[in-house]
């Protein structure tokens, strides 16, 4: 996050500051399944939906206890057609934007995670932080 600082002289100071994307993320993000389908599948677009490839992933159990700690709300849990576990998460910013995570676990300790909102600049720094909370 970048920030201006100005102090008693007037002078302004800019900075850049590290902060954890998990941190900008409301407690009321959490979606019920109809709501999360219809999102997904009609009002976010497929092009800004993001995949990418996870390793250390733990559990879907332990990942849906350590995203909880972290804003990051379990919504349901599936199978895939090739019997892998799924399981779909919600957040919401503080700016009220929706995230909607779906995470594939291959059983290995590696996954995908695929990602749509209408911002998709948000999904860089959700997925660095999603790594975080997971090596964490």
């Amino acid at each position: 996050m970048e920030v201006a600082i100005r102090n008693s002289a007037g002078k302004v100071s800019f900075a850049k500051v590290p902060i954890n994307f998990t941190a900008l993320l409301r407690e009321d993000g959490k979606l019920e399944g109809q709501q999360y389908l219809q999102l997904w599948r009609q009002e976010i677009s497929e092009s800004n939906e993001v995949l990418e490839a996870l390793q250390g992933l733990p559990s879907p159990d332990a990942t849906r206890h350590i995203f909880e700690r972290n804003r990051i709300f379990f919504v349901a849990p599936a199978k895939s057609q090739t019997g892998k576990d799924v399981s779909y998460f919600s957040m919401r910013s503080t700016n009220g934007v929706v995230i909607l995570m779906e995470i594939t676990f291959n059983g290995d300790g590696t996954g995908q995670a695929c990602v749509k909102t209408q911002e998709p600049s948000l999904v860089p720094l959700l997925l660095h932080d999603v790594r975080r909370v997971l090596q964490s």
